[in-house]
């Protein structure tokens, strides 16, 4: 299995990045807090399943599975792959436009 196929099934297809100091700052977010702007979605089959549910480029991902604390896209993966079972869904909660929104979608 390579990277991106684990990504696609934990994240949905989305790629993420980390927040640069004073991105966090201006959101609002706290250093402890997850913070990852979505810099990829996925846009065919299994690759989808975050657009599906709303996810778009330029959200910032606060929390997903439950997990809210200020980690990496690494770890993130890391942790939601031995937290979670696929076919879970997870519900996500994002920043959007300073708005927060929460989506679900389920584990590939």
């Amino acid at each position: 299995m390579t990277s991106w196929d684990l990504s696609r099934q934990v994240f949905g297809g989305m790629r993420l990045k980390d927040l640069e100091p004073q991105q966090r700052k201006d959101l609002g977010l706290s250093d402890d807090q997850l913070g990852l702007a979505v810099r990829h979605v996925g846009k065919y089959g299994d690759h989808a399943v975050a657009q599906k549910a709303g996810v778009q480029v330029g959200d910032v991902i606060t929390s997903i599975a439950g997990i809210e604390d200020n980690v990496n896209e690494s770890n993130l993966l890391a942790r939601l792959a031995n937290e979670t079972k696929r076919g879970q869904e997870v519900e996500v909660t994002l920043l959007r436009n300073g708005k927060t929104q929460r989506t679900n979608f389920r584990l590939q």
